[in-house]
């Protein structure tokens, strides 16, 4: 049975029985608890852990990038999920920072957390920005499919938005 709340972990440090290297808590029991607590729906208490999740006493890089990478995706998410898009486009300097920070360790994740954004800023109808987000996808030879064929018919949107319709007839024929 799962605890409730972030409190059910504890953030560590490192003790004498902490084998050099190691990282002092148990990551993944948090990034996994967060996951779990969004899919279920607690998004109050996911994004308690998340934040909790980011103070965690890690040492290496590629721990602060599994952090980085799981509480920003989750934390879009959720901002999504519960129409708060407006906290969801507040994350974009912090997703660039982290993603020029923990470049080529984040995985599928930058992606994800790319589209994230790029649906926020279409929403809120910011469609400059919206159209740089679809074009960090739509430049990404690894981005996957189902994310990039959905951002070739949100930026199509984007352009007719911002009356580029120059390129429209390119655009449609390229869809």
């Amino acid at each position: 049975e799962q605890a409730a709340g972030a409190g059910a972990f504890q953030a560590g440090t490192p003790t004498a029985a902490t084998p050099a290297g190691a990282e002092p808590v148990d990551v993944n029991a948090y990034l996994n608890y967060a996951e779990q607590l969004y899919n279920d729906g607690k998004y109050d208490e996911a994004l308690e852990t998340i934040r909790t999740q980011r103070s965690l006493p890690v040492r290496t890089l590629n721990a602060r990038a599994r952090i980085f990478r799981s509480s920003y995706t989750n934390e879009l998410s959720v901002y999504l999920d519960t129409g708060e898009f407006e906290k969801a486009v507040s994350l974009a300097t912090a997703v660039e920072e982290g993603i020029k920070k923990y470049s080529g360790l984040l995985g599928q994740f930058q992606c994800i957390m790319i589209f994230h954004l790029m649906r926020a800023f279409f929403i809120v109808r910011q469609y400059k920005k919206a159209l740089y987000w679809s074009n960090q996808i739509l430049n990404d030879t690894g981005a996957r499919e189902d994310i990039y064929r959905f951002t070739k018919i949100i930026n199509l949107i984007i352009h007719y938005e911002l009356k580029n319709t120059d390129l429209l007839p390119y655009l449609v024929r390229s869809t």
